[in-house]
């Protein structure tokens, strides 16, 4: 074990100084570790440092305490800090390392945009994850001899919903036009032309492996591509040789769900079939 990663919510709320403390203090087996971490939405702390705030999610816009406990080094070719509105914008949580062949680009998914407006005091909200952007394809571009490319942060852009949400989509087992997925802010706290850039970014520029946190469970996924915006439905990369070797299903026949009109048109692996209701 050379390092470790801790993709954010080192605390339940971020003003509460003893909890970052008692952090530290459960991390002494692994003092001896060097540990890179990105800020997650409960590090966060009101727009007033000195009140202790309740937790809720609209308190939760202030990112001063993560700097005030983690400090890193910042490559001077390409600093998280951008000018805007005349400006400069410093972002907490945007920093990249290498270790071997391998290039970690962490970013921060937890800028909401009352921390624009109320924190950055911004004019409008959107801009600071459209000036990351250039930031994480500028970093891409200065450590381009790295073999392997991967992704940390706090929520991820394919976030986790649960079946209930996700049936909010639907009206009369269709999904509606109109319905976008959500996710991380990263994707969606942004100018109309960027929406879901990162998710993008990822799969233009090779990331393979992408990190996160912010639900609190365990989730695996096969590689996820961009589908439109407004639906539900990434795109869910598995080769041929993966449905054979993994799914032990036959690679030239998928199979259709005539059953539940909320899975119509999704293929699915043989081997998930047990139904006589299904067919080729």
């Amino acid at each position: 074990l050379s390092f470790t990663i801790n993709t954010g919510d080192l605390t339940q709320n971020g003003n509460r100084l003893n909890e970052w403390l008692d952090y530290y203090d459960a991390r002494k087996p692994l003092r001896n570790k060097e540990e890179m971490t990105v800020i997650g939405n409960n590090d966060l702390a009101p727009k007033n440092n000195y009140v202790l705030g309740a937790g809720e999610d609209n308190d939760k816009l202030n990112p001063i305490n993560m700097r005030y406990f983690y400090t890193y080094e910042i490559d001077e070719t390409n600093p998280p800090v951008f000018i805007i509105d005349g400006k400069e914008i410093f972002v907490d949580s945007l920093y990249s390392f290498n270790f071997g062949n391998a290039h970690f680009i962490c970013v921060n998914s937890e800028i909401p945009s009352n921390t624009e407006l109320l924190i950055y005091e911004l004019s409008s909200t959107g801009q600071v994850y459209d000036k990351m952007k250039f930031w994480c394809e500028r970093d891409i571009y200065l450590n381009s001899d790295k073999a392997w490319r991967i992704a940390v942060m706090h929520e991820l852009p394919f976030t986790i919903v649960t079946q209930y949400n996700v049936n909010q989509f639907y009206w009369n087992g269709i999904e509606h036009p109109k319905s976008e997925r959500g996710g991380s802010r990263i994707n969606t706290n942004t100018t109309v032309e960027n929406s879901y850039w990162f998710s993008k970014f990822c799969q233009e520029n090779n990331v393979r492996l992408a990190i996160g946190g912010h639900k609190h469970t365990y989730a695996a996924t096969f590689p996820l591509l961009e589908n439109d915006a407004s639906s539900m439905k990434p795109i869910i990369q598995v080769t041929p040789a993966m449905l054979e070797n993994i799914f032990n299903s036959d690679p030239t026949k998928l199979y259709k769900d005539t059953t539940d009109p909320q899975l119509a048109d999704q293929l699915f692996p043989s081997a998930w079939i047990n139904d006589a209701n299904y067919k080729v």
